[in-house]
């Protein structure tokens, strides 16, 4: 990993990386990882693939079955530890429970200074920025925006380890709470959805201003991964990140809905209906004078107190709130498979095969291996949002962390410094596999 220092530490990076990747590590189209680690698949002689397998030693090590794998780190507990996720996870559901009720805070706790940012239609979100970390002043620090699940936010262990590795590496760290979540109010009768992504692009202007000629990177878990994706396709080039990681993304709404009414996938279901309606009842007098949504119908207040159910939230809320005929219609048309072929930033994609709720055949990976920018790894076990394989992984950070930090690590490696951000990230890379090797 980069000491935390800035830009002479990503300098010293990428000379490293520029030399694996010239010993042709990483062929592109769909490197084949040892029996029960990961799979990378990317367009065929994927310059984005060969610099990251090149860039990230965490990825290498699954690719190549050596040390970092499973057991890695915890002796008898973390070998007892991957036999449990092994045998008990087949469904995803161990490593998808068992995290949630492990794992601890970031060592050392993490603190955040909250900022309101106001946004379309009278709304606000809250962005809660960690305290700055060593090296995170430096005025060339990159900016890392997170974007927590469904109803999720700041407080979330899964956030709050990915905010401090990232700043332990250097990066400015940002938490994108949506409207209402993250002990937020409301200031307007509206929450969030799948497929509203003007509050992400007010997001990203806000951090553009705040932070001028930085690049900014976004991650995103489940929900929250499919709306940074449903955002970056429809911007393009447009989108102003330098580079995007989605975990554990939906990608498909309707087939998530079928899954969450499926076996032990309905006390998920369940959990997360229950916490929508707690927000919507901590914000209930704001609804009480909300006229007919945009397409004329009325919002069911009765039933969005006491939803029990993802869908049950969405049928009295969601899809009135934007104007979509029915909830089937909504969940139609908001999964972000569609708009994969329109991501212009470097986009990694890391799905569990196991995952209970965002399954692996709503994947869309003829079009994610059909695009330059992609890099999709998927991974035998890791449930939702779990991916544990030894003691440490479960009551620390996911696994996964390590290696999308890498990936953003090799964007900066392929950074020029007269670059303008948020354009030209595979070319750039591009420009350097191909630079003479003693430069």
């Amino acid at each position: 990993p980069m000491a935390a220092g800035g830009a002479g530490a990503w300098g010293a990076r990428r000379r490293g990386a520029l030399a694996v990747c010239r010993a042709g590590a990483g062929n592109g189209g769909g490197a084949r990882p040892g029996p029960g680690r990961v799979r990378v698949r990317a367009a065929p002689g994927s310059t984005l693939l060969r610099a990251l397998v090149a860039g990230s030693p965490a990825l290498r090590a699954r690719l190549g079955g050596g040390a970092g794998g499973a057991g890695a780190g915890g002796g008898a507990g973390a070998w007892l530890v991957g036999a449990l996720a092994r045998v008990l996870g087949a469904g995803g559901h161990l490593e998808t429970v068992l995290p949630r009720l492990a794992r601890g805070d970031p060592a050392g706790g993490f603190a955040y200074s909250r900022e309101a940012l106001g946004v379309g239609g009278g709304g606000e979100v809250a962005l809660d920025w960690l305290r700055a970390g060593p090296g995170t002043d430096a005025g060339s620090a990159p900016v890392l925006i997170l974007l927590p699940g469904l109803a999720g936010g700041s407080s979330d262990k899964y956030v709050g380890h990915m905010a401090a590795e990232a700043a332990a590496r250097g990066h400015r760290v940002v938490v994108f709470n949506s409207r209402g979540t993250a002990g937020s109010r409301l200031t307007s009768p509206q929450f969030y959805s799948a497929s509203f992504t003007e509050d992400v692009a007010a997001v990203v202007r806000h951090v553009r201003t705040r932070h001028p000629g930085v690049p900014v990177y976004a991650a995103g878990w489940s929900l929250g991964a499919n709306i940074l994706l449903n955002y970056a396709g429809r911007q393009g080039a447009d989108a102003g990140l330098e580079g995007c990681c989605s975990f554990c993304n939906p990608f498909d709404l309707a087939m998530c809905d079928e899954s969450f009414r499926q076996g032990f996938s309905r006390v998920y279901d369940q959990a997360m209906g229950r916490n929508l309606g707690k927000i919507f009842r901590e914000n209930l007098e704001i609804w009480r004078d909300a006229g007919p949504g945009p397409g004329g119908k009325r919002f069911d207040l009765d039933r969005a107190a006491a939803c029990t159910s993802v869908r049950a939230f969405d049928e009295a809320i969601t899809h009135v709130s934007f104007g979509w005929e029915s909830v089937d219609a909504y969940y139609q048309g908001s999964g972000s498979a569609a708009h994969v072929p329109g991501l212009a930033v470097p986009t990694l994609c890391i799905q569990a095969e196991n995952d209970p709720i965002a399954r692996i055949d709503a994947t869309p990976f003829e079009a994610l291996e059909q695009n330059e920018q992609c890099v999709v790894v998927t991974t035998k076990m890791g449930g939702h949002l779990g991916w544990f394989d030894s003691v440490e992984s479960l009551r620390g950070a996911p696994w996964v962390h390590e290696i999308a930090l890498d990936f953003f690590e090799t964007l900066e490696a392929g950074r020029g410094a007269a670059d303008a951000p948020g354009a030209g990230g595979v070319a750039k890379l591009r420009d350097l596999e191909n630079e003479p090797a003693a430069r």
